[in-house]
């Protein structure tokens, strides 16, 4: 029988509520706007509700202020879920281009007591997914679990967000990747022709930027860790989700993650705010290394689940 888990359980809005007894799913699609039952600590928390053909969006904002998108689907025994911040490789520091994907990267490597490799057994014993990836604009982290284990898949979730590790063996291994793709990347047509025509159209723009060996070698656990509290904000989150869930939370416990407000960011590191948004092709394609699953994109190494 498949069950439905609360949506606060979902790792970003209120993980302490993966504990609580599975919710069932009551759908009404005849209305345009639900309320939840006053016996809920969200009873005031409005949800809209999306019509389509195919699939009913439910749209709402939590009392911390998250914004969430929910597609309840009860017929299938699986939660997946994007959590996604507008900020990415664009923010990176001057001088330290490829900090963001350094970040990402790292999400997965070990967290807690769990150093890299038992983080993924853990993953595997549990059947889930997780990893995160940074675009010029967006960082991203997705997860993909079984309702049954949930909890436990979003605890591990949770803790990786609350107490990431940044180990020096993988924070390293990630260097050594990017020094190889740099000198892949100069052999690739692509790269050069693109190079070349951003260079023109916007040489002072912060999307004209790349990764080089100065950068790498400039980058340091201490900076990651920091830029991982400018770019994951608590109160810049966005989550959507889909799967056997429902709106309907107990009291939310988001601060779990320890994601910094705006206002708490570290005041060490520099951003860059782009001010215009030039069409740009896809150059900075990193060519893989042997040494790890990741998947190089545009001025982008995203580390996949």
């Amino acid at each position: 029988m498949i069950r439905t888990i609360p949506l606060t359980a979902i790792a970003v809005l209120a993980l302490a509520a993966c504990q609580q007894a599975l919710q069932p799913v009551e759908p009404d699609p005849e209305a345009a706007r639900t309320t939840l039952q006053p016996s809920d600590p969200y009873a005031t928390m409005d949800v809209a509700v999306h019509g389509g053909d195919f699939v009913e969006i439910q749209q709402f904002t939590t009392p911390g202020g998250v914004s969430v998108w929910l597609v309840t689907e009860p017929s299938i025994p699986i939660l997946s879920l994007q959590m996604s911040w507008k900020a990415g490789t664009s923010h990176d520091p001057d001088g330290l281009e490829g900090l963001a994907n350094a970040v990402t990267y790292q999400m997965n490597e070990g967290a807690g007591d769990l150093p890299a490799l038992a983080f993924q057994q853990r993953m595997e014993e549990l059947n889930m997914s997780f990893g995160c990836s940074a675009s010029s604009d967006w960082t991203t982290c997705s997860s993909s679990m079984l309702t049954d284990n949930a909890a436990d898949a979003l605890d591990l979730v949770a803790l990786a967000f609350a107490e990431p590790r940044f180990d020096d063996g993988p924070f390293e291994r990630h260097k050594r990747e990017d020094l190889i793709a740099i000198t892949q990347r100069e052999t690739q047509a692509g790269f050069l022709s693109s190079e070349a025509l951003e260079n023109t159209l916007y040489p002072d723009h912060v999307y004209a930027r790349d990764i080089s060996e100065k950068s790498v070698a400039a980058r340091t656990r201490e900076a990651a860790l920091a830029h991982k509290d400018v770019l994951m904000t608590r109160d810049t989150l966005l989550v959507t989700a889909v799967g056997a869930i429902t709106p309907r939370v107990g009291t939310p416990s988001g601060r779990r993650l320890r994601l910094p407000s705006r206002d708490q960011r570290h005041p060490g590191i520099c951003t860059h705010h782009p001010t215009r948004r030039p069409h740009r092709s896809h150059r900075h394609r990193l060519a893989p290394a042997p040494e790890s699953r990741a998947v190089r994109g545009a001025r982008s190494r995203a580390r996949r689940p």
